[in-house]
């Protein structure tokens, strides 16, 4: 499974009114729960993987942006300047692979950072910029009850930055590093604790990928 990154245009600082004071967050986050790629079709992120992660970027939002905790309760180290309601994107800096499964992980990541905000539900303000207000002084909501849209940018394989955030692929070291965990003592011992969970798996769910008798042989 790749990740993607999420960071902040600041940097980190020290104050001497407050011993700490938080001008940046970088993030490097796995993809919410997605389709196996033993099924045949794209990997997709699944109904739960996007609920995991809008409760993520919720978490984010909470101890990071907003005055109020977020819902697990990571407690809060609000960024310096950051925008609390409408979505700054020169605030943010999000990469992720050009996988469909990961793309949409980040939408959903940010849809819990930046919930939609209705400018109508404000009476035309305070929100009611040049990006909403109509000629005639009236102003529209973006779609989904005032959607915000974050710049995502999605890096192909063969883009040169794509190693800062799919460095592994194609790497020999991980590859390595891959296969002597397999023959490892914890890996050994978690396969033997889930075999009867794998056996009891029906690979009919696979669509004919699969066949019988081979998730837990070859697919632990």
């Amino acid at each position: 499974m790749r990740s993607l990154f999420l960071a902040g245009l600041f940097a980190f600082a020290l104050s001497e009114a407050q011993p700490f004071h938080n001008f940046a967050t970088v993030a490097f986050i796995r993809s919410g729960e997605r389709t196996p790629w033993l099924r045949s079709g794209p990997e997709t992120l699944t109904a739960l993987g996007a609920q995991q992660m809008y409760e993520l970027g919720q978490n984010f939002r909470g101890r990071y942006i907003a005055d109020s905790d977020g819902p697990t309760g990571l407690g809060t180290l609000p960024i310096a300047d950051m925008a609390t309601a409408r979505l700054n994107p020169n605030q943010l800096f999000i990469q992720t692979p050009d996988k469909p499964y990961l793309v949409a992980s980040a939408q959903a990541f940010l849809q819990g950072l930046y919930p939609p905000v209705s400018i109508n539900a404000t009476r035309n303000g305070p929100f009611a910029d040049s990006i909403a207000e109509l000629t005639n002084g009236t102003a529209v909501d973006f779609p989904l009850g005032g959607y915000q849209y974050p710049n995502i940018q999605s890096l192909s394989d063969m883009d040169p930055q794509s190693v800062y955030i799919d460095g592994h692929y194609n790497c020999p070291q991980a590859d390595l590093q891959s296969a002597l965990y397999e023959v490892s003592e914890p890996f050994l011992s978690t396969q033997a604790a889930e075999a009867a969970f794998y056996q009891s798996l029906n690979v009919d769910w696979f669509l004919g990928d699969l066949p019988e008798g081979m998730l837990w042989v070859s697919y632990p």
